[in-house]
């Protein structure tokens, strides 16, 4: 409102002058009672997460039991082949089902527990939402041959570096442009040091200690990548999904 009405509000006012309506004022007129719901804990954030991406991938065992058990239940009701007897069954031709269920959106144990331990940096129940769906969506685009690799160690990378763009959306452009020019073999802890100290923005400096701060609790009970390498060979994949790094792609 600052921005797009301030021939309305004109030059800040000092703040015992009450002779001009502020952009508060106006919000206050809209939601009468506003309320503010506090940061939930990250006990209560980890269990949400956990809540939102299900129980971990069994095994293709588990997928073919499964199958059966639907093909039993399905086979009682109408018949073996799922026609009712004396019901003549017409020709048609059966489309090929593809699997609605595949490996690549199936999550491990791991996948969950690690994501589950990044509450600290996730500030919020939507933000909690969003970052599981951006981890299904880039999951997914990861093929078949490539998911054995990306489970020895880069969904880690991953999953922080989108907890920096849900969480921290502010600072997510910073952060990926250091991670970027980073030599390969720094600890990332550094690199975001680094660039809290160089960010002129007091809100994108206090943002990067916050990420340290997450990254620091988190190596006392994981064991997350530091090496600036595998981050950097993420981001262009992860700046897409924020307004916020859209464009750093096209850099």
């Amino acid at each position: 409102m600052k921005t797009h009405y301030r021939e309305l509000f004109g030059p800040p006012l000092p703040a015992m002058d009450s002779g001009v309506g502020s952009p508060l004022d106006y919000l206050d007129k809209i939601f009468q009672i506003p309320f503010v719901v506090s940061r939930p804990s990250a006990g209560a954030t980890s269990r949400y997460i956990r809540s939102l991406l299900g129980p971990p991938w069994r095994g293709e065992d588990a997928d073919v039991t499964a199958h059966a058990e639907t093909a039993e239940g399905t086979g009682a009701a109408s018949g073996a082949d799922g026609v009712a007897p004396g019901t003549r069954r017409p020709s048609v031709a059966v489309p090929e089902v593809r699997d609605l269920r595949p490996d690549t959106l199936q999550l491990r144990a791991d996948e969950i527990a690690f994501m589950a331990s990044l509450a600290s940096l996730v500030p919020t129940p939507r933000a909690a939402k969003k970052l599981v769906n951006l981890y299904r969506l880039t999951r997914i685009g990861v093929s078949a041959a490539d998911v054995d690799a990306f489970l020895d160690g880069d969904f880690k990378a991953v999953q922080l570096l989108l907890a920096v763009v849900v969480g921290f959306p502010g600072a997510a452009r910073t952060v990926l442009t250091a991670f970027a020019e980073a030599p390969p073999e720094q600890d990332v802890r550094e690199v975001l040091r680094t660039a809290a100290e160089n960010a002129p923005e007091p809100d994108v400096k206090q943002s990067c200690l916050g990420i340290v701060a997450g990254f620091d609790e988190l190596a006392h009970r994981e064991s997350p990548p530091v090496a600036a390498e595998l981050y950097a060979r993420w981001c262009p994949v992860i700046a897409r999904f924020s307004f916020h790094t859209g464009g750093w792609i096209n850099r």
